[in-house]
């Protein structure tokens, strides 16, 4: 998840398009923090918490939430004894939030070819944080490139869902391997640790399941 773009996209879109007052924009922003920005969906809070966090009396906190759902940013998918939990949507998520130039960009981001066409090269290379993708080394005008995570040899595609940025080292030595088969290498070789090794290996699945979308 870009998190700058996203909340680029809250502060220029979201917010003024369903003017969001002062109070449920801090509370959107806090459901946001301990959901969406740590990879989640959703959030379980309680009235009393929310209200002691933010500073304001819980007769204050309720209106609040009622509009957040009313203007489609929240929903709430289950009330009981632990608290309420809350799923917090993002600017992309929300009819009518963004302009209908990037809402057309979103949804045709699956026939985008992020391979063959030298536009996106930017965005797949921010999405990676401006590091390889398997090593995590940082990457420079000079020593970055795509790489395939499944090898067009075994029909990897040019969707987003199979392009990473890479090292030139990276992207030469993998050759023909899948990404979970040249990350293990990495590993045994000591340019990852078995710590990143876990989390790359996660992200691959990330990758393929589409949840590591690039913002165009």
């Amino acid at each position: 998840m870009n998190s700058d773009e996203i909340i680029k996209q809250i502060e220029d879109y979201l917010v003024p398009r369903f003017k969001l007052d002062l109070g449920e924009a801090r509370l959107y922003y806090h459901l946001f923090r301990h959901s969406r920005l740590v990879g989640k969906h959703d959030v379980l809070v309680s009235i009393t918490q929310l209200s002691e966090v933010l500073n304001c009396s819980k007769n204050a906190i309720k209106p609040r939430l009622r509009s957040l759902q009313e203007k489609h940013v929240i929903a709430v998918t289950n009330t009981g004894w632990a608290g309420t939990r809350i799923k917090v949507l993002l600017p992309a998520e929300v009819p009518g939030a963004l302009p209908e130039k990037t809402a057309v960009e979103s949804r045709d981001i699956e026939t985008v070819d992020f391979y063959k066409d030298p536009r996106y090269r930017p965005a797949i290379i921010e999405r990676e944080q401006g590091r390889c993708f398997y090593c995590r080394r940082t990457l420079t005008n000079e020593d970055s490139g795509l790489d395939h995570a499944d090898p067009q040899k075994v029909h990897g595609t040019n969707s987003y869902r199979n392009i990473v940025a890479a090292c030139h080292s990276c992207n030469s030595s993998k050759g023909d391997d899948k990404a979970e088969e040249f990350l293990p290498k990495l590993y045994r070789r000591g340019l990852i640790s078995s710590t990143e090794l876990e989390k790359r290996l996660a992200d691959v699945d990330r990758l393929k399941q589409g949840l590591l979308r690039p913002i165009i």
